[in-house]
């Protein structure tokens, strides 16, 4: 694991150090650099595999091929063993990035598509006066890029990129989006001039010409499904996870696991364990406040770990640190985000005694879970005038249902959003463009629960769930893992019919019937609690004053031009009816990291 940087541009010493710097976090073992006089690469180092020989940058026999890279291949073993086959020579024994200038020589381009992993990779062509930048297929490991006066730039992270100047322009239609959905959405930033390579894609450019282009090499097809019976979708999933998990697990230092008690991570822990590993670290978040729900986590938690035999550590946290440190959290991101930051904390535990933990992320969206999902079928059903809709009976339920339903899934997803089109005419003093940001998701799937859990592939998971594993485990020097995402499980569960992913109101149905292998019904059965901060709870009691304040008197009114008297009817409303909680979070963490950045 590491972070990169790098230019075409000429050569710059001190700044080629200044944003390798930035990344220090991300690799604080070592570091390797790469410079010429018109391309400058380097990167900063986790140790994790092949330790002592595993340095980059990587090169080609002849040097005409330089890589450096951030992430894991998880089948490196198997194409090193191709590729020596094929008469390629290595310097080291098992390093996983060292295959990859041998594989883009025997390959092309297109050697990406052979690689299972997670990975954010720059790789400089010599004789083709070209630079490569590839990000994997699911977006787990990030990649900026940013182009001034014909100069090229990239970094694993933005704080790399504000090293080559301290006056980009924030970008009004980002600031928008983040307002609607928590976050920005590739390839825009926060930014007017900062993008990021899209998921599954690679970037060429050329040194010549100066000019580049972004090409697509995978994406998911939901229309194609699978024939296997029931049990055999079944069996073939925990098949897939095992094997998911066991490549996870060959590193070369010590690893751990999240432990939340629910099903997700807790059959990643059970399949280690059970096959592989009986002295694992297991780790979970707790609160000193009494949340009863957040009790249960810990107490399903400290039940498994006692029967799986593992070394369970306990993270306890109280508003305070939370309070206090949600601007270093969100300095992780370099951008504003209010969707949840509770890795942040947890991984400060983790990160004092290993460096690579396994989680459960990916499962929800995968086989469905969240409430959008839980509406999918409801409004499917709905729209073709079914008598019984579960479980929307009661008639507040079925007049939200009503409310939001619609044929075209961008028109009903979008009125979920945090601030609706209305309110954002009201939160901005002039007039604005508001995009849906789902309209231009396109979809294969058939079914409106498919199609949901296609545009969460490419919407939520890429741009808020793998940021904050990604950003704030970093933020600490651990790398965090997720076998649900293997692209082969991500591949099958599209090909799994909609109907086995809910079932019955039965959320992740499949999965729960493939985790019978491993855990019992108490776990299987639990409700979903989710690894969420209980923030919402804090800033309606001891810490309203303290948001009220934050918000009225941050500089982000007058900077983009918000509505301060609508802002604050906001606030007054909500210290009376305790409702709006997620505008008013959304609204105090852009103004913590806004106020962060000036």
């Amino acid at each position: 694991m590491c972070g990169i940087v790098g230019f075409v541009a000429h050569q710059n010493n001190k700044l080629l150090k200044d944003m390798n710097d930035a990344l220090v976090h991300r690799g604080p073992d070592s570091l390797g650099s790469f410079n010429s006089k018109t391309v400058s690469l380097a990167m900063r180092r986790l140790s994790i595999v092949d330790i002592e020989s595993g340095s980059q940058p990587y090169y080609s026999k002849d040097k005409s091929i330089v890589v450096v890279f951030n992430g894991e291949i998880y089948n490196h073993k198997e194409l090193r063993n191709e590729l020596i086959s094929k008469g390629y020579c290595f310097s080291s024994s098992h390093s996983d990035g060292e295959i990859i200038p041998n594989m883009y020589l025997e390959y092309g381009v297109d050697f990406v598509n052979k690689l299972n992993g997670m990975f954010a990779i720059a790789l400089y062509d010599v004789d083709k006066q070209k630079l490569l930048l590839y990000r994997d297929r699911l977006g787990k490991k990030p990649l900026y890029y940013t182009s001034i006066n014909k100069e090229f730039y990239f970094a694993s992270e933005i704080k790399a990129l504000l090293k080559i100047k301290n006056d980009f322009k924030i970008d009004k239609h980002s600031l928008i989006n983040y307002l609607q959905l928590k976050n920005t959405s590739a390839p825009d930033t926060i930014y007017e001039d900062i993008k990021q390579v899209n998921s599954a894609s690679y970037i060429e450019y050329d040194l010549r010409l100066k000019t580049y282009v972004e090409n697509k090499y995978w994406d998911l097809d939901f229309s194609k499904k699978t024939n296997l019976s029931e049990h055999e979708i079944s069996k073939k999933l925990i098949t897939l996870l095992e094997d998911a998990v066991k490549i996870r697990t060959e590193c070369d230092v010590e690893y751990g696991a999240f432990l939340s008690g629910g099903l997700d991570s807790s059959l990643v822990c059970s399949i280690i364990t059970q096959t592989h590993n009986k002295n694992l670290m297991t780790f979970s978040l707790g609160y000193k406040d009494d949340f009863k729900n957040k009790q249960s986590d810990l107490y399903h938690a400290r039940k498994l770990s006692e029967k799986l035999g593992t070394n369970h550590y306990e993270y306890i946290l109280d508003s305070k640190e939370v309070f206090d440190e949600l601007s270093d959290a969100l300095r992780a991101f370099d951008e504003p985000f209010s969707g949840t930051i509770s890795t942040y904390f947890l991984t400060k535990l983790i990160s004092k005694n290993v460096k690579v933990a396994l989680c459960g992320d990916g499962a929800d969206e995968l086989f469905g879970s969240y409430l959008t999902h839980r509406l999918s079928t409801p409004i499917e059903n709905y729209l073709n005038n079914t008598q019984h809709i579960k479980p929307f009976d009661s008639k507040e339920e079925f007049e939200f249902l009503k409310h939001i339903a619609d044929e075209d899934i961008a028109v009903w997803r979008n009125k979920l959003n945090v601030f609706s089109d209305d309110e954002l005419n009201s939160l901005f003093l002039s007039n604005i463009d508001i995009p849906n940001p789902y309209k231009n998701i396109t979809t294969t799937a058939k079914t409106m629960l498919d199609k949901c859990l296609e545009i969460d592939e490419k919407e939520l998971l890429v741009n808020q769930i793998l940021p904050f594993t990604d950003r704030l485990s970093m933020a600490h020097s651990l790398e965090v893992r997720s076998p649900f995402l293997d692209y082969r499980i991500v591949e099958f569960a599209a090909q799994i019919p909609s109907s086995l992913k809910i079932k019955d109101t039965v959320n992740k149905y499949i999965l729960k019937k493939s985790a019978s292998k491993y855990l019992d019904d108490e776990i299987i059965n639990r409700p979903k609690e989710g690894f969420v901060l209980p923030v919402y709870q804090w800033i309606e009691e001891e810490y309203f004053d303290e948001v009220y304040t934050t918000i009225l008197h941050s500089n982000m009114i007058d900077d983009f031009e918000f509505n301060k008297i609508y802002i604050k009817n906001l606030l007054d409303t909500f210290k009376i009816q305790k409702k709006q909680h997620a505008k008013i979070w959304n609204l105090y963490t852009l103004a913590v990291w806004y106020e962060g950045i000036k």
